[in-house]
C-alpha cells in the first residue's frame, strides 16, 4: 500500500542539534520515505502534527507485563522485600506461553508510545531458546533492539549455567541482526567471584546489560562481600565493555560516576521503575 502523509512538521535529530521542516512524507509497504509516490492509495492530512524518529526503551522487563494489578498479600518493607515477595516469585513461574503473551502485549504498548527499539532484560522459569521466542514476537511487530537473559546465583548453579549459555547462544546467533544479544547480569551482589570470572571468560567481548546500584543493598553487599565498589568490580573482570548498558546507577558515589566518563558504556535511568519500587535516582548529568 502507498500512503501520503501531508502537512507534517518533520523533526530530524542531529549530533549537535536538530532540524525542523514542513513537508510531506510517504509510506510504501511499511517503509517511510521522502520521495513522492505516484498515485498513493491513501492520503492522510496530519494537520501540522510533529513527526520524528521513534524512541528507544533502553531498559525493559517484558516479563513483568502481566503483573499489572497483581494482588500481593505481603507488605514490602524495603527493596529486598519487593524483590523476594514479588519479582523473584513471579519470574520463577513464567513459562513459554506467558512470555509470548507478555511480549505481544508489551510490543503493542511500546508501538503505541512511539517506541520501536527495546532493550530487554529477561528472566523466566525456562532458558532454552527463551530469547529466540521473544525475538520471534519482536519480528512479528517489526521491533528492533537487544535481548539478554538475567544471570545470577540466586536460582542455583544449574540455572546459572543455562542462563549463561542462553545469552551466549543468542548473541552469537544474532550477530548483524536488528535484534541483537547482550549478556544479562542481575546485579553485583547476586554474583559470586567464581560466577563473575566465568561470565568474563565465556562471553569474550560481548556487551553486558546489568543493574548497578539500583538499591543501597547492592552497594552494601558488594562492599561487604568483595571489599570493593560495584564499578571497580565490573572493571576488574573486564566487563565494562563497549556498548554495555549500566542500569540505574542510583547509589553510586560521585567518584564512581566520574570513573565511568571515559568508559565506552551507557548509563540508563529508569524513573518510573524507581518510583514504583520506592527508590531514588542517580545524580547523573
Amino acid at each position: 500500500m502507498k500512503i501520503k502523509l501531508k502537512n507534517a512538521w518533520l523533526v530530524t535529530p542531529a549530533k549537535e542539534n536538530f532540524t525542523v521542516s514542513h513537508t510531506d512524507l510517504y509510506i510504501e509497504d511499511g517503509v517511510i520515505q521522502a520521495e513522492p509516490l505516484a498515485q498513493p492509495d491513501r492520503e492522510i492530512d496530519l494537520k501540522d502534527k510533529i513527526v520524528m524518529p521513534a524512541f528507544t526503551n533502553a531498559h525493559h522487563h517484558i516479563y513483568s507485563t502481566l503483573s499489572k494489578g497483581i494482588p500481593c498479600q505481603v507488605p514490602f518493607r524495603n527493596f529486598m522485600g519487593n524483590l523476594k515477595q514479588l519479582w523473584w516469585t513471579l519470574d520463577r513461574s513464567l513459562l513459554k506461553e506467558d512470555m509470548l503473551l507478555s511480549t505481544a502485549i508489551s510490543a503493542e504498548e511500546s508501538i503505541k508510545q512511539g517506541v520501536t527499539t527495546v532493550c530487554d532484560h529477561h528472566i523466566g522459569a525456562y532458558t532454552e531458546n527463551a530469547l529466540s521466542d521473544i525475538a520471534s514476537v519482536f519480528e512479528k511487530y517489526k521491533l528492533s533492539g537487544s535481548l539478554a537473559f538475567e544471570i545470577s546465583d540466586r536460582n542455583g548453579a544449574e540455572f546459572f549455567q543455562r542462563s549463561l549459555q542462553e545469552n551466549i547462544r543468542f548473541a552469537q546467533k544474532q550477530q548483524g541482526s536488528d535484534i541483537s544479544g547482550m549478556i544479562g547480569l542481575h546485579a553485583s551482589f547476586t554474583l559470586s567471584q567464581k560466577s563473575m570470572a566465568k561470565i568474563a571468560e565465556k562471553t569474550q567481548n560481548l556487551p553486558i546489560h546489568v543493574h548497578v546500584a539500583e538499591g543501597e543493598i547492592d552497594v552494601q553487599k558488594t562492599q561487604q562481600n568483595f571489599q570493593k565498589g560495584i564499578i571497580q568490580r565490573l572493571n576488574d573482570f573486564g566487563l565494562l565493555r563497549k556498548n554495555s548498558l549500566l542500569i540505574h546507577c542510583s547509589n553510586l558515589a560521585p567518584r564512581e560516576l566520574e570513573s565511568l566518563q571515559n568508559k565506552p558504556v551507557y548509563l540508563v535511568q529508569a524513573l518510573d521503575s524507581n518510583l514504583n519500587n520506592g527508590l531514588n535516582v542517580g545524580n547523573i548529568h
